[in-house]
């Protein structure tokens, strides 16, 4: 199905014709709740719109009609500077996307464009052990970042990730079971439920006060819900992507980590877990999905540490023959 396009509509007019296209739209239940039925994620819409966003400075004045393959390419050079070329490719299949629902993308743009070689991404820095306790050490040391506090020892047992933080509800850590229900993720393997360790526990009880002071009491709201503004908050809409990162840095400063990102927590719980040798599928069971590039890695963690022990142990016993030796 394609859209009427005139010949002088904008890409940014087609754009968000074809983003609202690609939600879908349902009357709620007799009850009031909204049904779950989707053609896509709510995660991939936000990301649809943040992609748009960009190809709106570039391409939205433009008539759509008028986009050709030269203009693909000259967005790639002027987004070069700015982002790497597994963004710009996401980008450019949006608008790619876009073009096809008005009718105008022909198998000439199809053979002439080419996109951006494949990156693949860098593995994140993590925490070693002893960064990690001073991490928490300070995280625990004021009040006010008693949330990162929290925060940090969750994901330290679970290995969520920002995003699934983000989107837990009351119901997915309520139930009294010491579980977190992941209900969302990236894809079908990110869902799962994870179980709490003692300390995990504790930060939770205290998450779901602060929660509850915020004024979350449904199932369906959020424990980290959005801040309006001062004092005022809206738990039936997630904390937004940036709503954690002020007291995150001034944490990470405070312990002198002045590159630990928050999503490198997720792979820190990952590699605290591979120290620890426990089997890899026991970790994609916990993270619910880990890539080839990441499983390699946290072999080999593993595999070093089990040298290391059994180094140590053929040394032990070295010592143990010689002496009975003498």
């Amino acid at each position: 199905m394609h859209f009427i396009v005139a010949p002088a509509e904008t890409f940014a007019m087609v754009a968000e014709r074809w983003l609202e296209f690609r939600k879908f739209h349902c009357p709620g239940q007799p009850n009031g709740k909204t049904r779950r039925h989707r053609y896509i994620s709510e995660r991939t819409v936000k990301s649809y719109a943040q992609y748009l966003r960009v190809l709106n400075r570039f391409f939205g004045h433009m008539p759509v009609a008028e986009i050709d393959s030269s203009h693909l390419r000259k967005f790639q050079m002027v987004r070069a500077p700015e982002a790497g070329p597994n963004k710009i490719n996401q980008e450019l299949g949006v608008l790619i996307q876009v073009l096809k629902r008005a009718d105008v993308w022909s198998p000439q743009m199809e053979e002439v464009y080419e996109p951006l070689q494949y990156e693949e991404g860098e593995i994140p820095r993590v925490l070693s052990l002893e960064e990690q306790e001073r991490f928490l050490h300070v995280a625990a040391s004021q009040q006010r970042w008693r949330l990162i506090y929290c925060y940090a020892l969750i994901v330290l047992n679970t290995t969520a990730s920002s995003y699934e933080m983000r989107g837990l509800r009351l119901g997915d850590v309520s139930r009294g079971d010491a579980m977190i229900y992941i209900r969302w993720g990236k894809n079908k393997y990110r869902v799962r439920s994870i179980p709490l360790l003692e300390d995990g526990e504790w930060a939770l009880a205290h998450l779901l006060e602060r929660a509850r002071s915020l004024g979350v009491r449904d199932p369906q709201h959020y424990i980290f819900p959005l801040r309006q503004h001062t004092n005022v908050w809206d738990p039936t809409r997630p904390v937004s992507d940036w709503g954690l990162v002020k007291p995150w840095n001034e944490v990470r400063l405070a312990a002198n980590f002045p590159w630990f990102q928050m999503n490198a927590l997720r792979h820190t719980a990952l590699t605290r877990y591979a120290e620890a040798g426990t089997p890899i599928e026991i970790m994609r069971c916990y993270a619910g999905h880990i890539s080839e590039k990441m499983t390699r890695h946290y072999v080999q963690i593993s595999e070093a540490i089990k040298r290391r022990y059994a180094l140590m142990a053929g040394q032990k016993t070295t010592r143990m023959i010689a002496a009975t030796n003498k």
